[in-house]
């Protein structure tokens, strides 16, 4: 039991860090393919 409290509180960490690194690629990506959606994108966003 003791095991696997440890290794998911090492998982955890790891496992977050991998998938904000895969969601910002995946921004980039959209941005970048798409540079007029991203700037529509930044537009709201900001101004919102």
């Amino acid at each position: 039991m003791t095991v696997l409290l440890s290794l998911s509180f090492y998982l955890i960490p790891v496992l977050g860090i991998f998938f904000v690194i895969t969601l910002l690629e995946a921004i980039k990506k959209i941005v970048i393919t798409s540079p007029t959606n991203g700037k529509e994108f930044a537009a709201r966003y900001v101004l919102d």
